[in-house]
């Protein structure tokens, strides 16, 4: 796979295209790499979530276990607001400088 085709996999249709003149190959890079760490943080904080719900189902009763649970799925859900609320402040920022 080339450089194109994986810079069109990760490159939201707003942004920059590389190679068509309109941003240099750093600021593509840029654009493809926040994207892709944010959807790895958004898959992590899913998997916190569905985790922390498992430990809560299966504590079967166990105050600590529920308590732990619990935790992990709130923990999960700041994560994915703070995931939401980092994306939506990269496309701001992005639409008002361009």
């Amino acid at each position: 796979m080339d450089l194109a085709a994986l810079a069109k996999l990760f490159t939201p249709i707003n942004s920059p295209n590389p190679g068509d003149g309109s941003s240099s190959y750093l600021v593509s890079f840029a654009i493809i790499g926040i994207n892709i760490l944010l959807t790895l943080a958004g898959v992590v904080t899913v998997v916190a979530i569905v985790w922390g719900g498992i430990l809560y189902i299966s504590s079967a009763g166990d105050e600590a276990k529920a308590k732990k649970g619990r935790q992990a799925a709130i923990n999960g859900l700041i994560g994915m607001m703070i995931v939401i609320l980092s994306f939506t402040m990269i496309e701001v920022i992005g639409r008002i400088l361009s």
